[in-house]
């Protein structure tokens, strides 16, 4: 899987990269081009108002010798011949065929011809007597090129980073797909052996997520509420006035408490009350849910097969769901008679790692039931 990942994003960078850098290799290209014979036109306008001037062959040299180009053997000037008007001499060394110097003088206007090493810029020049001359300046291959290998280079670098870059987060993924794939096939084979309390989550992070377990009982009784006022029952909820954080995640509180409630609707009759209760204490947080039906006749059986509150015919399931979540944080679940008439599911989640004197964690177990604590929840029917 990891060198899988890691092939496709090779692939897929390199064609992303290629998109971009054949295009910026060619645009380096054209402008190194352009600069040169910027650069040529810039050292051919130097010689035009000398050539204005004069064309003497003497002080055309000298001028040629004051200007960078000429200096270098880059630059020459052609002027018409004292006796012969129509051919053109030559000042400075020149690279240019007859053919093409004729051709430019001819056509007056400037060209680019390609001579062996590079290429030449020739700009016909009016001078005395409407006269022709031919000002030359010599490009070398490498000036034409200049800049363009560098740029290559740090192009490629680029592209090589972009590649090697993609290939590290594709294997950091592919470990963490592989991660979770393995411990999902594990918890499978867990559950398939008879395990319920396998288990797969992502990181340890995600385990120990938190949640308000205030906003989780609002949210879940409004959303009963709807069918509690279609069948006519009173409900209540109380305690979600302030913040109530559990080390539990969101969504398996939320289920925990969907599984309580959905045992109130599927065991008691309609038109029977129930209420959802939380408390704060210093070590735990108390979520209760209350109803007024039948009760539950043997809450210890109850809890020891994890049956609903209706006793025959539940799956169990939801009391078990509400159990292990209570004890994933070191609390318990336990069943008694609420004020209500009918039963209490009170789930304990512990919010600190202090744990209570020896004993009393298991007489809170064990007990069927406890006094009924009611502070000020009132009962609010459709």
């Amino acid at each position: 899987m990891r060198w899988a990942l890691a092939k496709v994003s090779i692939a897929v960078t390199t064609m992303v990269a290629l998109a971009f850098l054949v295009p910026l290799v060619l645009t380096v290209q054209r402008t190194a081009h352009d600069r040169a014979f910027t650069d040529a036109e810039r050292q051919a306008a130097e010689l035009g108002p000398a050539l204005a001037i004069t064309t003497d062959q003497a002080a055309l040299g000298r001028a040629l010798a004051s200007t960078r180009g000429g200096a270098e053997g880059l630059v020459a000037v052609h002027v018409p011949a004292p006796a012969q008007p129509s051919a053109l001499v030559a000042v400075g060394r020149s690279r240019a065929g007859a053919a093409e110097l004729a051709a430019v003088a001819g056509a007056g206007s400037s060209s680019v011809v390609a001579v062996p090493g590079g290429s030449v810029l020739l700009r016909p020049v009016a001078v005395a007597d409407a006269r022709i001359a031919v000002i030359e300046v010599f490009v070398p291959e490498a000036e034409l090129g200049r800049g363009v290998a560098r740029a290559c280079l740090v192009l490629g670098g680029v592209a090589a980073a972009l590649v090697l870059a993609s290939v590290l987060v594709a294997d950091r993924l592919g470990t963490r797909i592989v991660r979770s794939a393995r411990g999902l096939a594990g918890a499978a084979r867990e559950l398939g052996s008879g395990d319920l309390t396998a288990r797969a989550l992502g990181d340890e992070q995600v385990a120990a997520q938190r949640c308000d377990a205030a906003d989780v009982v609002r949210d879940r009784a409004d959303f009963w509420s709807a069918l509690a006022e279609d069948q006519g029952r009173g409900w209540a909820v109380s305690g979600v006035d302030r913040p109530a954080p559990v080390p539990v995640a969101h969504a398996e509180l939320a289920t925990a408490l969907d599984a309580l409630l959905g045992n109130v609707f599927r065991h008691t009759a309609e038109g029977v009350a129930f209420a959802v209760e939380l408390r704060l204490t210093d070590h735990a947080v108390w979520v209760r849910v209350l109803d007024a039906g039948p009760g539950v006749v043997d809450p210890a059986a109850a809890l020891r097969r994890g049956g609903g509150a209706g006793g025959a015919g539940s799956t169990g399931l939801g009391l078990d769901i509400a159990r292990r979540v209570a004890e994933s944080t070191g609390g318990e679940l336990t069943i008694g008679r609420s004020q209500l008439g009918g039963a209490e599911v009170r789930m304990r989640l512990r919010t600190s790692s202090t744990r209570p004197p020896d004993g009393r964690g298991r007489r809170l177990r064990h007990r069927r039931g406890f006094r009924a604590r009611n502070r000020g929840a009132s009962l609010s029917g459709s």
